[in-house]
């Protein structure tokens, strides 16, 4: 079946609303990779009954 209006329909998603919402989700990643606290691993608390 062919299209016979003036224009074509516009896509379903276009570009610019999947970049923009990959963007957001990149930059999201990227801050919670630069948290201090991901580089903060304290040990473990030592077990009450001595060694396991």
């Amino acid at each position: 079946m062919e299209y016979r209006g003036a224009s074509p329909p516009p896509p379903m998603i276009d570009h610019f609303s999947i970049l923009l919402s990959h963007g957001l989700l990149l930059l999201a990643f990227w801050r919670l990779l630069r948290r201090p606290e991901l580089d903060d691993e304290p040990a473990p608390a030592p077990s009450p009954g001595g060694e396991d």
